[in-house]
């Protein structure tokens, strides 16, 4: 009776981990990433070119507020990515102490859905914090081809953050809710291999 269990925790486990590493989300977030990125330096390169009359510094603000969230992804990221990568010694477990191998199957697995809900959440928080500024470098750019000044005000930046920020937040909230079921139901697994 405890061979079945094992076994069909395994084989369940096994089932997960192909379809996390088949999963294209990866592509869907990457994608995403650039797109924002895009979005972003597109109108900064159009205002800073066309634009003489503005401040250098204000283009540097803009393009440093950018690199630093980048740069945060990339830390929080790489970091859960490292943490998973550890965990792949679960492979050199015998075979023959089945709970310790699928113990270590079932917590690569749950790191493995951790990255993604880092990523996912990373990207979010891109989106929420930067998606804003895509807003206003886009009404800046608006106001400079259509109109003959430029005009930012605190209630431009009040707008598009309550705009941007809000739409973006509610957007990735099921894919991450969804991935959190996802791990919890492995960490389960974890729980069951050791319930009697």
């Amino acid at each position: 009776m405890e061979i079945d269990k094992l076994d069909l925790i395994q084989k369940k486990a096994e089932t997960l981990l192909a379809s996390l590493k088949e999963d294209a989300q990866t592509s869907y977030i990457t994608n995403a990433l650039v797109i924002l990125v895009v979005l972003f330096l597109l109108p900064l390169v159009i205002l800073y070119i066309v634009d003489v009359e503005s401040s250098i510094t204000k283009f540097l603000i803009y393009l440093i507020v950018l690199l630093g969230f980048l740069i945060l992804y990339r830390i929080k990221v790489g970091a859960a990515v490292r943490e998973s990568t550890q965990l792949t010694s679960y492979k050199n477990i015998d075979m023959a102490d089945k709970p310790k191998y699928i113990a270590g199957l079932l917590k690569y697995l749950s790191s493995g859905y951790g990255v993604k809900i880092t990523r996912l959440h990373s990207v979010r928080w891109l989106y929420v914090f930067v998606f804003p500024l895509v807003l206003i470098l886009t009404s800046e750019l608006y106001q400079y081809f259509f109109h003959d000044d430029i005009k930012t005000g605190i209630m431009n930046f009040v707008v598009a953050f309550l705009m941007g920020s809000t739409f973006w937040f509610l957007y990735f909230q099921k894919d991450l809710h969804e991935l959190e079921l996802d791990q919890h139901d492995v960490d389960s697994m974890v729980g069951k291999l050791y319930s009697k």
